[in-house]
């Protein structure tokens, strides 16, 4: 369901079809999403007030993603360093 710019996370959950298979825009127990149809890059991430992590707004308005600890090879790390190049 929709509500001006707000979409309800279930509808995000419930996804889209595609190639016969359901794909969810989120997954509901990981942060960043990446469905097997994608090969290298996440379709999205959620972050919430009070992270652990650092993430924040840049002066362009645009999310700054703050990177899960210090291991680059970490996967989460992998597909959002994928998605900024």
């Amino acid at each position: 369901m929709r509500s001006g710019d707000v979409i309800a996370k279930d509808t995000l959950i419930e996804g889209f079809s595609f190639d016969g298979a359901r794909i969810p825009f989120v997954d509901n127990r990981r942060g960043i999403w990446k469905p097997r149809i994608l090969s290298e890059v996440p379709l999205s991430f959620v972050t919430t007030f009070g992270s652990p992590y650092s993430d924040s707004f840049g002066p362009d308005n645009l999310i700054r993603y703050s990177y899960q600890g210090d291991d680059r090879d970490n996967r989460d790390n992998v597909y959002m360093h994928n998605a900024e190049t």
